[in-house]
């Protein structure tokens, strides 16, 4: 019982301190959430800034590489889902981590009150920018069974049992230099090639080839993001 309460009061200072630590802001509150979570995050890189309101679970599951900004009010999500749902797994073999693991490369900027979920696996190359209320989400809820589509019983929400519940999971990968407009989702088990840009407010659902400039729900290519040569720029 003494034991039980001593962890009780452990957690609850720690969760107080924490809560206070991420709200602070101005470069004071900045260096005490490096030193923060370079004591709880899988790997921290140097002159990493995490801006106040950020919001980290699983933090044993992410590395964050040098130079990165976690800008204020994201949310990062790492860890693997709980067992025992039925769950449909997507992998194009592009990720080389575990599910739940999130690696996030250097000189990267994940822009305000974005969400990164890695519970399916999640990879940003170096040089990545995901814009202001980007949503990635490696692990999604699915609106019916695969196994049985007729099913009616199955419910879309995480708050039904496991043995009604349908997901779909998969790693989703952005290679060096990709870059994502505002409020882009980017779905299960999907890759962006190196050098692509994603136009504001798009839908990736499937694999993009390195060098698209794509856009549109679903995203669609739309041609190449970098010409060959000059001249092919200016004739565009």
């Amino acid at each position: 019982m003494i034991r039980r309460i001593g962890r009780l009061v452990r957690d609850s200072v720690r969760d107080i301190a924490g809560g206070l630590i991420a709200g602070l802001p101005g470069p004071t509150g900045r260096r005490l959430r490096r030193v923060w979570w370079g004591r709880r995050l899988a790997y921290l890189g140097p002159r990493v800034a995490i801006d106040e309101g950020v919001r980290i679970e699983g933090a044993e599951w992410i590395s964050i590489g040098a130079d990165t900004w976690i800008d204020r009010g994201v949310i990062l999500l790492a860890g693997p889902p709980r067992p025992g749902r039925e769950t449909r797994r997507l992998d194009n073999g592009n990720f080389a981590g575990r599910p739940g693991e999130m690696r996030l490369g250097a000189r990267c900027h994940v822009g305000p009150y974005t969400i990164l979920s890695a519970m399916g696996g999640l990879e940003l190359g170096d040089e990545v920018t995901v814009s202001a209320g980007g949503r990635l989400y490696s692990l999604s809820h699915h609106y019916r069974s695969h196994a049985r589509p007729h099913d009616r019983t199955i419910a879309f929400g995480s708050q039904t049992p496991d043995d009604r519940q349908a997901l779909v999971a998969g790693p989703i990968v952005l290679g060096e230099n990709v870059g994502l407009g505002a409020d882009c989702l980017v779905l299960p088990g999907v890759s962006i090639g190196a050098c692509s840009f994603v136009a504001p407010r798009s839908v990736v659902r499937r694999d993009l080839p390195a060098n698209t400039l794509a856009g549109g729900d679903p995203a669609e290519i739309r041609g190449p993001r970098f010409a060959e040569d000059d001249r092919e720029e200016r004739s565009r």
